[in-house]
């Protein structure tokens, strides 16, 4: 268990830092990114106040901007040519379409000085903010900073991975880090380096393995929470809605075992329940209680 002192605290304040996505769905286009999904998770769920740091053109500014004040979600944009377009087929991203606009070391620290966060999601989709600056923001931040890798590892539009050793070292600076199992192109065994990087830091390392759970790494020990049983319905953003949920319950005072089970249950229920109302804090209450006695040790 970790320090339990935040818990009964006010609403906090969270900042996302990472382009909003207009997802090409072949049909249709709809606005996504961990902002989006991670900020509807805190703001309309459970009452957060979310700001989110993201490049946009003037085209879209107004749409996006209308859609994430629907959820309270509020955008701090920095003025581009260009907006972020992924292409996603059955729930996943298959290419980038544009780029959208780097992020630079005054609109971070600018925005974190106005906004003053609690909770600080540090969320790049394709490689709008540098590991570098990541570090140094991370470095500075003293809440709980949250890392998710996809838009550091992503290298080319056809969306390689690629790892350095530099993000080893972003990690372990952060409170919260999380990306799907195959994201962690660690070039070697991932339980085995999940081990090996968390017993030399204070970070909660979530590897999600999609409809199977994840793995948390804490402090040298690795878990696997399994997920719910569900009727899955549309699975973009899990992951997004998981790292926005334990970073919460972190925050909160939680220890990272309960904090990671509450957000594996918001993101289940985000996918079976993706066109209606997602979740409320007794759901997760009572399916993350659940969870845990689900839950194994595997190293």
């Amino acid at each position: 268990m970790i320090e339990a002192a935040n818990r009964g605290l006010a609403t906090p304040r969270a900042l996302f830092v990472g382009n909003i996505t207009l997802d090409n769905l072949g049909t249709r286009i709809r606005v996504g990114g961990p902002g989006f999904y991670g900020g509807i998770a805190l703001s309309e769920y459970l009452g957060v106040d979310v700001y989110v740091l993201t490049s946009v053109n003037d085209c879209y500014e107004p749409l996006i901007k209308s859609v994430l004040s629907t959820y309270g979600v509020k955008i701090l944009p920095k003025k581009c040519e260009d907006v972020a377009v992924f292409r996603i087929e059955k729930g996943k991203v298959v290419a980038i379409e544009s780029e959208g606009c780097k992020l630079e070391a005054y609109d971070v620290f600018s925005v974190i000085d106005i906004v003053k966060p609690d909770i600080l999601f540090l969320t790049p989709v394709y490689s709008e903010l540098g590991i570098d600056l990541a570090k140094e923001v991370t470095t500075k931040f003293r809440g709980i900073t949250s890392i998710d890798i996809q838009g550091f590892v992503r290298r080319e539009r056809e969306l390689k991975c690629v790892w350095s050793d530099e993000l080893t070292e972003l990690i372990t600076l952060a409170r919260v880090v999380h990306g799907n199992v195959k994201e962690f192109c660690v070039g070697e065994n991932v339980v085995d380096w999940l081990h090996r990087v968390s017993r030399d830091s204070n970070a909660m390392i979530i590897a999600s393995m999609d409809e199977r759970g994840c793995y948390l790494a804490y402090r040298g020990e690795v878990y696997e929470i399994p997920t719910l049983a569900i009727n899955p319905v549309d699975d973009v953003g899990a992951g997004d809605v998981l790292t926005a949920i334990a970073s919460y319950y972190l925050y909160q005072g939680y220890s990272p075992l309960e904090a990671a089970c509450r957000g594996v249950a918001a993101a289940a229920l985000k996918v079976e329940n993706a066109y209606s109302k997602w979740f409320d804090r007794e759901s997760l209450d009572v399916l993350s209680r659940e969870l845990l006695t689900m839950v194994k040790k595997v190293r």
